[in-house]
């Protein structure tokens, strides 16, 4: 038998770690910040990275796949697509970007 539980009274546990942080505009600014911290983080995606933007830290982890020194995955290309640049490592995709966006969310929401 198929058991239908409803939600609708469900309410979230609270943010073990709380901000006053809010998601808004990024200035010119801080979108080359961001821009650098980014390049930083795909040196070495085989390791855990700290994002430091709009007055709070970020953790990251490994990028799922990336191993550090690996001679055949820096001489591979990434694949394309039309979102991404084409000279890119090949472990920054889609999903480890948006990863990363998730883990950088004000109060941990991600």
């Amino acid at each position: 038998a198929l058991t239908v539980v409803d939600y609708t009274d469900y309410t979230p546990l609270p943010s073990l770690v709380s901000s006053s942080s809010m998601v808004h505009p990024s200035k010119p600014h801080e979108v080359d910040r961001f821009k650098h911290l980014e390049s930083q983080r795909y040196i070495n995606p085989h390791k855990s990275f700290t994002y430091r933007v709009h007055g709070y830290e970020a953790a990251v982890g490994p990028v799922k796949g990336a191993k550090g020194g690996n001679k055949k995955e820096q001489g591979s290309r990434a694949r394309g697509h039309v979102l991404l640049k084409s000279e890119r490592p090949n472990c920054v995709t889609i999903l480890s970007l948006v990863r990363d966006a998730c883990s950088r969310m004000p109060n941990g929401e991600g």
